[in-house]
């Protein structure tokens, strides 16, 4: 199967040269294929493994691409100067480039121009998407068919939210925010095709203590039965150490939900699952408020058994990101970059890195410091020495997706 890019770092230093290794086999079985699709200076590249240079498919405002399940099709967002205002596809080799939505196709009322939020591969097909007006979430759903260029309206404005779609495909879980102090959140499940709905759970509106709106991350379990949420206390951004601890849910897609557990997490580092739902970590305040020392827990999946992996203070220790089909997380540690996992000491990578992207539980992409040049290379978590080298940089990449088999 082809697996999606886990983008784990937030800020891409990454640099273009066209300065390229024609052949990185040694990292790669012989059977396996690996596809990079980037932006580069508002251009869309391609590169396969077995390519001798990248190709630039499409120019001009491109903001981020999202590779098909298939690798067939490259949806993209474009914009002029500002928020994404289309929704575009191309082939996989850069042919027929074209336009799926922009703000007048997605008008639902007259004079309001939403345009493209969040948007994710449903299959190889079909795209599931949101919008956004005034750089707010408008709260809506909506499905695309690549091969028709009919746009359904799943779920109008105010009834959507934050998606994620099940293992399966037969799901979509939505999260609403909510208003806190005078409006509930909810999360609503959805057959893909919008032909069943059922409301799961609501919850107290969260204060963020600024105008972005909570919305809870989910996680869905791997027979797509069940999915996990963690849930704040709305006033938890205001007083960590008096607030009530973070509870932890279980939803299932018949309608029950079932309180697992509760822990005491920072509202800057709320509990995550790893893929099977076994583990979770969380980031907890220690000490004074104004310290600003942390830890970083390591407990099992309703909570229970909590270690501390470790320690330290606010902006030299991230908040975890569990990897994908795997039981190890990511995260950053004073200068260094890090792979946990249950039961094993931290791993260092050996070098800093300015962008690290996971693209299953063994192979991940990582961007160098300038050597002179900023180099992309491919690794494996257990060798991190011996990495091949994709290409080298001098002009900044704003986005990247990959795909893995």
């Amino acid at each position: 199967m082809l697996y999606p890019l886990i983008a784990i770092f937030i800020t891409f230093a990454i640099l273009f040269t066209g300065a390229w290794k024609s052949d990185i086999t040694s990292c790669l079985t012989q059977d396996s294929s690996l596809i990079l699709v980037w932006v580069a200076e508002d251009n869309l590249f391609s590169w396969r493994n077995g390519d001798t240079e990248p190709t630039q498919i499409v120019s001009g405002g491109i903001l981020q691409p999202f590779i098909a399940p298939d690798v067939a099709h490259i949806a993209f967002t474009r914009a002029e100067a500002g928020p994404p205002i289309s929704l575009w596809l191309v082939n996989a080799d850069g042919s027929d480039a074209r336009q799926l939505a922009d703000a007048n196709s997605l008008a639902l009322t007259e004079g309001i121009f939403p345009y493209i939020n969040q948007v994710a591969w449903l299959n190889t097909h079909t795209l599931i998407f949101n919008t956004a007006l005034d750089l707010a979430p408008y709260n809506d759903l909506r499905l695309l068919d690549i091969n028709t260029g009919e746009i359904q309206l799943l779920l109008p404005p105010g009834e959507g939210g934050a998606f994620t779609i099940s293992p399966d495909g037969q799901w979509i879980a939505v999260a609403y925010h909510g208003s806190y102090g005078s409006q509930d959140g909810r999360v609503r499940l959805i057959m893909s095709d919008g032909s069943r709905q059922l409301d799961l759970l609501t919850f107290a509106g969260v204060s963020t203590g600024s105008e972005y709106r909570f919305y809870p991350q989910i996680l869905w379990e791997a027979d797509s039965t069940a999915l996990r949420i963690a849930l704040p206390d709305p006033d938890l951004i205001y007083d960590e150490s008096a607030a009530p601890p973070t509870t932890l849910w279980r939803l299932t897609t018949d309608g029950n939900a079932e309180q697992l557990g509760a822990v005491p997490s920072s509202f800057f580092g709320l509990p995550q699952w790893s893929s099977d739902s076994h583990y979770l970590t969380y980031m907890q305040r220690v000490g004074e408020p104004a310290d600003n020392q942390f830890n970083l827990i390591l407990a099992e999946g309703d909570g229970t058994n909590p270690i501390t992996y470790a320690s330290g203070i606010a902006g030299t220790l991230s908040p975890p990101i569990w990897i994908a089909d795997s039981a190890q997380f990511f995260y950053t540690h004073d200068a260094d970059s890090v792979v946990g996992s249950p039961g094993q000491p931290p791993a260092i990578l050996p070098m800093p890195v300015s962008t690290i992207s996971f693209l299953d539980n063994i192979h991940y992409i990582y961007a160098t410091a300038p050597t002179p040049n900023y180099e992309l290379r491919l690794a494996q978590v257990g060798s991190p020495d011996a990495w091949c080298l994709i290409t080298s940089f001098n002009a900044p990449v704003s986005a990247l997706d990959a795909a893995f088999k």
